[in-house]
């Protein structure tokens, strides 16, 4: 809790949860990371908070972020925990890159 103030205001029936935003924001650290050359014009398809990840206030957590990128250029991403073993997507989305920008650059051809 003293590493990660923000947890105290994501309490659901008394357990600590954890935000739905950090899940994005690190889902996208790994596809720009895999892909730098998407920027920061990106759009998140098919959203969706399957099950949440519980933080305990005395143990920490790991999560695994696994990214598979699609011919399409699209990218899903899942984060996983170790509450079971990273065996269920805890969140998911597909992220691409922004329709305005794959515009603007292909009319740079």
């Amino acid at each position: 809790m003293d590493n990660d103030p923000y947890l105290k205001d994501h309490v659901y029936e008394g357990e600590y949860i954890f935000p739905g935003v950090m899940s994005l924001e690190a889902m996208t650290q790994v596809v720009t990371g895999l892909m730098p050359n998407l920027g920061n014009n990106i759009t998140f398809e098919s959203v969706k908070f399957n099950y949440p990840i519980v933080v305990s206030a005395e143990e920490p957590l790991t999560i695994r972020i696994a990214a598979l990128i699609y011919p399409s250029g699209k990218i899903k991403t899942v984060i996983r925990s170790q509450q079971n073993e990273f065996t269920v997507d805890h969140f998911e989305a597909i992220i691409s890159q922004a329709q305005e920008e794959i515009e603007h650059f292909e009319g740079l051809n």
